[in-house]
């Protein structure tokens, strides 16, 4: 067995190490602004199937089963669940859900753009399989009727938007049935009512090398835009449409950030600047908008 060794001269294997030196710090030494979540302790298998898990007492019960509900596209495009423990090095991801459709373009599906030290990777829908799913053996007559109150008009509290009469329907029901109260019943219904028996979501891939210095670049860029001390939810002002969500994450080894956004066309703060950034990075500002406009995306 014959090892060759190549002995660089000095200054160069000076400038090497030099090089290595401001990769490693890139990745492992970057302090982060103060904000986010710290990860859990301990959780159970259940618990990974909400992605968002640090959100779970601060949503609504009715925002906290939608999002909850993000599991299956999250697992079919094969994704980590970022919320619950540190990945293996620094990692941001960006989830870009467009259901707004272009007069005279080809529909384009979801996107999700992810950072990490060495690559940026991009994932982008292309097809549904909308057969994904089968009925299960019928709910009883009770149970219907449940689901198709709960999925209207969950949670049956007060949320004083209803006309009395309304509210004081669901009242009763609730005091009848005490389980419409109870989010984990929804969910019951929910299942019981379709399994899902291959994936739904089916993607392209493809990845872009990244330098230390890029990457340091675009987190250094994303921790000054004021994005660690931002609420876990944007609501915007003005809006073109709903049809536009948002996700942005952080994972570092010691904590974790989500914001929940949509597309809006007042929103100036420099985080969507920063994130641009990144979609600039990875070849999607064709697509990916996330900087007002006063006109909707891909017009």
């Amino acid at each position: 067995m014959y090892i060759s060794i190549r002995i660089l001269p000095l200054r160069n294997e000076i400038l090497y190490i030099a090089l290595l030196s401001l990769g490693c710090h890139s990745a492992s030494t970057t302090k982060y602004p103060p904000g986010g979540f710290s990860y859990p302790e301990s959780f159970s298998d259940k618990d990974t199937n909400f992605y968002f898990y640090p959100l779970r007492s601060l949503l609504s019960r009715s925002d906290s089963f939608r999002d909850a509900g993000d599991t299956t596209f999250y697992r079919d495009m094969h994704e980590p669940n970022l919320s619950i423990r540190p990945q293996p090095s620094p990692t941001c991801r960006l989830t870009y859900f467009d259901s707004y459709k272009v007069p005279g373009r080809p529909y384009r599906g979801p996107v999700i753009i992810t950072l990490t030290p060495d690559h940026i990777t991009i994932k982008e829908v292309d097809s549904v399989d909308t057969t994904c799913s089968y009925k299960n053996p019928p709910l009883t007559a009770l149970e219907e009727g449940h689901l198709r109150l709960l999925r209207h008009s969950f949670p049956i509290e007060s949320n004083g938007k209803r006309r009395t009469i309304v509210q004081h329907y669901l009242d009763s029901l609730g005091r009848i049935y005490p389980q419409l109260h109870d989010v984990t019943y929804y969910r019951y219904l929910e299942t019981k009512a379709f399994t899902q028996i291959s994936p739904c979501f089916f993607y392209k891939e493809r990845e872009i090398k990244i330098s230390p210095a890029q990457f340091d670049t675009l987190i250094t860029g994303i921790n000054a835009s004021g994005f660690w001390q931002l609420p876990h939810e944007i609501k915007c002002e003005q809006s073109w449409t709903e049809s536009f969500t948002i996700f942005m994450e952080a994972n570092t080894p010691g904590k974790y950030k989500v914001i929940k956004t949509d597309w809006c066309t007042n929103d100036t703060l420099p985080y969507r600047k920063a994130w641009q950034k990144l979609v600039r990075h990875a070849r999607m500002d064709d697509w990916v908008h996330l900087e007002a406009q006063q006109e909707p995306p891909n017009h």
